[in-house]
């Protein structure tokens, strides 16, 4: 019973998961946003520092 074994958590466990698998569910998301650009945007400052690399 699933239900019965979150509920038995502690409370500050039970919302340690949750904000983990938000944060899971934001970087996949963020992944394939990035993947199905072009070209990631870089302010300008930073792109001047990457060619002098």
């Amino acid at each position: 019973d699933y239900y019965g074994c979150l509920k038995r958590l502690p409370t500050k466990l039970l919302r340690l998961f949750v904000h983990a698998y938000q944060a899971y569910l934001f970087n996949r998301f963020l992944s394939q946003r990035l993947v199905q650009m072009d070209e990631p945007h870089i302010p300008n400052s930073q792109k001047s520092r990457a060619k002098q690399a």
